[in-house]
């Protein structure tokens, strides 16, 4: 007979009893208590903006958290994914033309690491036991990490690498932290609160024609006015409005695989339900025709997948297609001025599509002058400004993702990122091919990374530090539900 069940101590608690050290609770709070102080002077000798006052407030407020959260942890773990469409970002060096941020996501990266680090002291099972990489992305790294060298402007390809860092430390720590179905649950739940906050956001901005008074979290949006097509382009606090429909577009799908498999909760199926619908609102604002097609090509496949492995029936999905899809399409048509703008802003395309066409030529030509190393990552823009200024004024560079890699990277560079997509899509294959149970998630995951690698055809989202640490976070999943490791537990236990 097992005895009484033993209550599970705080994270702080867990520092208290294991240390040799005797914290007493007054040497304990007086020690919190100076590193606010140190934080608040370290802050205020900074603060020229609202961002700052915003990094200030969050920090004191989890300083004051960890006393009470029982998994500190997981707890910044899933403000690392709360954090990751809010581009929170703080200008720590400028030099005229490079420069290096400092994010919100970096805050919570650094938080746990140094939380992991105090777990694999006071635990024997600690978090760390699983960092491990990938052989691709460790080829990858390296890879990228020989053309920073190389790049003809070396501190400008250095603080490029440092974003590609953010989205390998993001990778590695989703990779690690999921171990069970629970854990994949917790993170595709929180996934789907954020989206939830930006689609509402997002809607707000467009009926408000403005910003919403969340600048100080990095919210932004567009105004175009291109002849007669004048529109808000929404951005959420993702900034951009691209970058915010790269951001629905790969997690919509998921969206969709949570209302619509049998076994999950009543109260979920409905949020999310809510949040489709609020998601593809959204995804129309943003006026991200590229985002629009990798869509329209993604979610097709999604229903298809999702009949041929019996997750939905065929009613189930014809009846998404009438209560969904149908009415926005006629929320278009009969609706004159959004109509109006939608066909304003297709005749604008034509003007377009001969700038990127020339961009497209000018990066051949530069993958065929430097198809090895490359001219170093974030030295696009900056070098094609000293060649063609009037093309590139501003930094402009090629809208398609795969050029762009191999302009910067090499062939090789484009290679090897190649490579490490297959492999995420094959782990995802091999786990459908298993039958596994989150075959459904796999599905919704494959199908939004497609569409996102589609979008970015026309387009170069990836750049964006946000979007990219949010992809890098998909793959971490694909990578992780075929660990050897990976413990199957019974839906009813999540």
């Amino acid at each position: 007979m097992s005895g009484p069940r033993r209550e599970r101590k705080t994270f702080v608690q867990q520092m208290y009893s294991k240390s040799h050290i005797l914290l007493k609770p007054s040497i304990l709070y007086s020690a919190v208590g100076v590193l606010i102080g140190l934080y608040l002077l370290g802050v205020m000798a900074f603060v020229t903006q609202g961002k700052w006052t915003a990094f200030l407030i969050a920090g004191i407020l989890l300083l004051v958290t960890f006393g009470f959260v029982k998994d500190v942890l997981q707890f910044c773990i899933i403000l690392l994914i709360m954090s990751l469409p809010v581009a929170a970002d703080v200008r720590i060096y400028y030099d005229g033309f490079n420069q290096l941020f400092l994010t919100l996501s970096d805050c919570f990266l650094v938080l746990i690491i140094i939380v992991a680090f105090f777990k694999k002291s006071f635990h024997k099972k600690s978090f760390t036991r699983n960092l491990t990489l990938p052989a691709p992305v460790l080829l990858l790294m390296v890879c990228i990490l020989v053309t920073t060298v190389a790049a003809n402007y070396k501190l400008m390809a250095f603080f490029e690498y440092l974003n590609l860092l953010r989205a390998l430390l993001t990778f590695v720590i989703i990779y690690a932290y999921i171990e069970d179905q629970k854990k994949v649950e917790t993170v595709i739940r929180f996934l789907l609160l954020g989206l939830f906050l930006q689609t509402v956001l997002a809607i707000c901005q467009y009926v408000n024609a403005g910003f919403f008074g969340l600048t100080f979290l990095g919210e932004g949006y567009r105004t175009v006015d291109e002849g007669n097509f004048s529109a808000i382009r929404v951005g959420g606090t993702v900034g951009h409005p691209t970058a915010l429909a790269s951001y629905l577009i790969l997690l919509l799908p998921l969206c969709f695989r949570t209302f619509s498999e049998a076994k999950i909760r009543a109260n979920e199926k409905i949020l999310a339900s809510v949040t489709f619908i609020l998601g593809l609102l959204a995804l129309g604002l943003t006026f991200g025709r590229g985002a629009w097609a990798g869509f329209l090509v993604g979610f097709p496949f999604l229903i298809l997948s999702y009949l041929w492995k019996r997750i939905v029936s065929f009613q189930f999905a014809t009846s998404i297609v009438i209560c969904l899809i149908i009415p926005l399409v006629f929320t278009v048509v009969f609706n004159e001025s959004l109509a109006s703008k939608i066909s304003e802003r297709k005749n604008t395309f034509s003007g377009d599509l001969d700038d990127r066409i020339v961009w497209i030529k000018d990066s051949v030509e530069l993958i065929r002058q430097h198809p090895i190393l490359g001219i170093g990552p974030g030295n696009y823009g900056k070098y094609m400004e000293r060649f063609y200024p009037a093309k590139y004024e501003g930094g402009r560079v090629v809208h398609n993702l795969y050029l762009y890699a191999a302009a910067e990277t090499g062939i090789p560079g484009l290679v090897l990122f190649l490579i490490f997509l297959t492999g995420a899509f094959l782990q995802g294959i091999i786990h459908i091919s298993k039958h596994g149970r989150f075959t459904a998630v796999v599905i919704a995951i494959l199908c939004g990374v497609v569409s996102f690698l589609i979008a970015d055809m026309v387009s170069v989202q990836y750049r964006d530090y946000n979007v990219k640490s949010l992809f890098w976070l998909c793959l971490a999943i694909l990578y992780a539900v075929n660990k050897k490791d990976f413990n199957e537990i019974q839906m009813s236990e999540l």
